[in-house]
């Protein structure tokens, strides 16, 4: 049987800076995007939750919305299936709070 062992701390730095840059590269991915005149529906999913207009969503309301993409594809690896691997509203944003 595979053992586990806990990531060390360099290894968890190497998997903070992966994080960082895919999170980087979805918001230019959604500026490039938003100025081709396509639309980012997480971004206005977020927005539309926050009462907001999607013609107020801003750098802010995308890398949140990137933020919370992110957060949630990478939770949803640690749970086998597809439904069943999604995360509840309440683990993203505890995933998220720390950043």
């Amino acid at each position: 049987m595979l053992a586990l062992r806990r990531a060390g701390e360099s290894e968890l730095e190497k998997l903070r800076q992966i994080f960082l840059k895919a999170e980087t590269d979805i918001i230019n991915e959604i500026g490039r995007l938003r100025s081709m005149g396509n639309v980012d529906y997480h971004a206005v999913a977020a927005l539309l939750q926050s009462g907001g207009q999607p013609g107020d969503i801003g750098e802010d309301a995308a890398r949140a919305a990137a933020r919370f993409g992110c957060a949630a594809a990478g939770l949803s690896t640690q749970r086998p299936g597809g439904i069943a691997s999604v995360p509840t509203e309440e683990e993203l944003l505890a995933a998220i709070s720390g950043y």
